[in-house]
C-alpha cells in the first residue's frame, strides 16, 4: 500500500490496535486463569474498523451503541487502558463498580462519541441508537436546532442480526429516514453456529439490498486500504443525506466467543484460515510501516503468528504472574513502548474438550 487515507490518524489507529490486543493477550492467557478476570470477551480481530470509525465522530450530537466486542472503539473514544482493566477485574471506580461483565460499556463524551448504555443481552444495542437517532433528527426538524450533521452509529455481530432489536431498529430508521449507520461484524461464527444458519446465504448486505431507503456497503474490515475507504464513505453519507445505512465489514474472530469457549467446532484449517486475515499485520505494512513503526507495531507483528512468545501462566515463575496480577496495567504500558510480543495464536482461556477455564 502506498498511501494512507487521509481522513485517519494511522498512527493512533496502530497504538491502539495494539494496545486492544495487549489487552486481550494479557486476560486471555494470565488474568482469566488466575481468577482475576471472570468473563472475559476478546476483540481480537475486529480492532481495525471499530478504531477507524471512532476518529470520524466528532460532531456535537454523534453517538454509538455497542456491544460486548467493541473496546477497541471504546479506546478510540477515549476510554483509558486503566478503565478498560478495572472494568475486566470488576474492580471499584469501573463503569459500573463492579457490578457487570467489564465489556458492558458506556461512556460520557470525550471529544468523540458519547457511548450510550448497553446491556449485555445480543440484540439489545440497535434500538437505543436508533431512538437516539430520532433525537437527532427530532432537534433537528422540529427545535430548529443545528445538529451540525450528526449522527447515530450501532455496532453488532453477524449473529445479533437474527435478533428482534436489529429488525426494529433497521424498520424505524428506513420508514423515518434517521441518521444512523447500522455496523455489522461479519465474522461468520454466533458463538459455534456458523453463518449459513444465521443468515440466509451467510450475508445479511446481499439480502438487505431491496430495502427501501437503506444504503448499504460491504467489504474487508482487515484491509486498512479497503476498510478506511468503507468507513469513511459510509460515515459521509448517512451525515450528508440523513438517512440510514447499513456496513458489513467482514473479519476473523481469532479467539473463543468468550473466555469458556475454546473453539473446538473449529478446524484447524479453519483457525489457520482465520489468522491469515488479522488485521495486525496489515496494519504493519501499512505505507511501508510509516504509522506502524513508531507505535512499535511492526515489532509487535514481526514474530510471525506462532504464540510462543504468548506462554499461558501456568510456564511463568510464581513471582513473574504475582507482578502481572499486581500490576497489569505497566504490563500493557511496557508492552506498548517496548512492543516485544508476538501475535499468539492459543486465542482460548477453556482448554479444549472440557470448555472449563482453568485455574493458576
Amino acid at each position: 500500500m502506498s498511501d494512507l487515507h487521509p481522513a485517519f490518524d494511522w498512527r493512533e489507529v496502530a497504538r491502539l490496535a495494539l494496545a486492544s490486543r495487549l489487552l486481550d493477550e494479557l486476560e486471555e492467557n494470565e488474568l482469566t486463569p488466575s481468577g482475576l478476570v471472570t468473563y472475559q470477551f476478546s476483540a481480537r480481530g475486529h480492532e481495525l474498523g471499530q478504531l477507524l470509525i471512532s476518529q470520524l465522530l466528532t460532531r456535537p450530537y454523534d453517538a454509538a451503541s455497542v456491544y460486548y466486542r467493541s473496546r477497541p472503539f471504546m479506546l478510540g473514544s477515549g476510554f483509558t487502558l486503566e478503565e478498560a482493566l478495572t472494568a475486566d477485574m470488576a474492580r471499584r471506580g469501573s463503569l459500573s463498580d463492579g457490578r457487570d461483565v467489564g465489556v458492558v460499556f458506556n461512556l460520557p463524551r470525550r471529544q468523540r462519541a458519547l457511548v450510550l448504555p448497553n446491556a449485555a443481552d445480543v440484540g439489545s444495542q440497535y434500538t437505543p441508537g436508533a431512538g437516539w437517532a430520532q433525537a437527532i433528527r427530532y432537534r433537528q426538524d422540529v427545535l430548529g436546532e443545528d445538529v451540525q450533521a450528526s449522527i447515530a452509529v450501532v455496532f453488532g455481530g453477524d449473529g445479533s442480526v437474527a435478533s428482534n432489536g436489529f429488525w426494529s431498529a433497521l424498520t424505524m430508521a428506513a420508514t423515518l429516514s434517521l441518521p444512523l449507520l447500522l455496523v455489522i461484524e461479519d465474522n461468520d461464527y454466533a458463538i459455534s453456529v456458523t453463518g449459513d444458519h444465521q443468515t440466509p446465504g451467510r450475508n445479511v448486505a446481499q439480502n438487505l439490498a431491496a430495502f427501501h431507503n437503506l444504503q448499504i456497503w460491504d467489504g474487508s474490515g482487515t484491509n486498512p486500504a479497503e476498510t478506511a475507504v468503507l468507513v469513511e464513505t459510509a460515515v459521509a453519507f448517512v451525515r450528508q443525506n440523513r438517512r440510514p445505512g447499513l456496513l458489513r465489514l467482514r473479519v476473523p474472530r481469532l479467539s473463543g466467543h468468550s473466555s469458556v469457549d475454546n473453539q473446538a467446532y473449529k478446524s484447524a484449517a479453519e483457525r489457520e484460515a482465520e489468522w491469515a486475515r488479522d488485521p495486525i499485520p496489515a496494519l504493519q505494512g501499512v505505507s511501508g510501516s510509516r504509522a506502524a513503526g513508531r507505535s512499535g507495531l511492526g515489532r509487535f507483528a514481526a514474530g510471525g503468528g506462532n504464540g510462543r512468545a504468548n506462554r499461558p501462566s501456568h510456564r511463568r515463575s510464581h513471582a513473574a504472574r504475582r507482578t502481572i496480577q499486581r500490576n497489569p496495567l505497566r504490563v500493557i504500558r511496557t508492552g506498548l513502548s517496548t512492543a516485544d510480543w508476538r501475535i499468539g495464536k492459543r486465542g482460548d482461556c477453556a482448554a479444549e474438550g472440557n470448555g472449563r477455564v482453568p485455574t493458576a
